[in-house]
């Protein structure tokens, strides 16, 4: 009994050569939190009274998804590669708008405009947009340096003095 449990939760050794499948736990962890905030906003505007409207999550995303997938279409023609929401799985299009998607939610989760609808599409208009200006080389490749949602909020409080009162 006691070796058949052992056996059972030990790993099983692998061939000398066999590669293991790369694991990106940064990406499980993107789509933890994608559920998450997504999560928490239906459940504020259904059951916790959040202020902002559906139609500010909505158009949120919609700003979200559409300029991202702009910004994508201009950066693959540029670089000559193809779209890095296309070619692949329905999983592979969607890990690439969870980004955009977070930061939508964050922006019209965080960002009151009371009835108006255009300073929430604003920022997230920015946070979107400083992801793909704002980059830093790191490594082979380029990150953007800041935070997306912060970044959209703070410039359309700035921005839009309205916002704040």
């Amino acid at each position: 009994m006691t070796t058949a449990l052992i056996s059972m939760t030990s790993p099983a050794r692998e061939p000398a050569g066999a590669a293991r499948p790369v694991v990106d736990v940064r990406l499980k962890a993107l789509r933890r939190f994608a559920f998450a905030i997504t999560a928490l906003n239906l459940f504020g505007q259904t059951l916790l009274g959040f202020e902002p409207g559906w139609i500010h999550l909505a158009a949120s995303l919609a700003t979200a998804y559409t300029l991202e997938a702009v910004l994508e279409l201009v950066d693959a023609r540029l670089a000559g590669r193809p779209l890095a929401f296309t070619g692949g799985s329905f999983t592979k299009t969607v890990d690439f708008f969870l980004p955009a998607h977070i930061t939508a939610l964050a922006v019209a989760m965080l960002l009151y405009a009371g009835e108006r609808v255009f300073p929430v599409m604003f920022g997230t208009a920015v946070a979107i947009g400083s992801k793909a200006l704002l980059k830093v080389p790191v490594g082979n490749g380029r990150r953007h340096f800041l935070n997306p949602s912060n970044t959209g909020i703070a410039v359309a409080l700035l921005l839009l003095p309205a916002m704040g009162s």
